[in-house]
């Protein structure tokens, strides 16, 4: 991952989840992500929601962040970019922020299964 961070949960608690991984259809929309998401103090293991999901809870205003966990450390995540909604004109596009594509769903620096 480019730029990536150190995050320390209790640190800093200012999102809600960490993308690890995500899974598109042939027509390049989201079909699943694997997530992982803060639980009060401590975080969840991680579990695959949909498209429709993730868009969900972004229109929510939870926040959202690519990025994997430090093995061994689980409350640590190196963090890579915001993840935002944008509207293209077509409908909605999830993307990274800084994305200047937005035709598709693009989540950068996650990893692809």
């Amino acid at each position: 991952m480019k730029k990536s961070r150190l995050f320390r949960t209790w640190f800093r608690q200012d999102f809600d989840g960490v993308v690890e991984a995500v899974h598109y259809k042939k027509t390049g929309r989201i079909d699943w992500v694997r997530i992982y998401e803060r639980r009060g103090p401590t975080w969840s293991d991680h579990f695959i929601i949909d498209r429709k999901t993730l868009l969900s809870r972004l229109n929510e205003g939870k926040k959202y962040f690519s990025g994997k966990r430090i093995i061994y450390n689980a409350s640590e995540f190196e963090l890579g970019k915001k993840i935002c909604v944008d509207d293209n004109g077509k409908g909605e596009v999830i993307i990274t922020e800084d994305t200047h594509q937005n035709l598709i769903d693009h989540l950068e620096d996650v990893e692809i299964l």
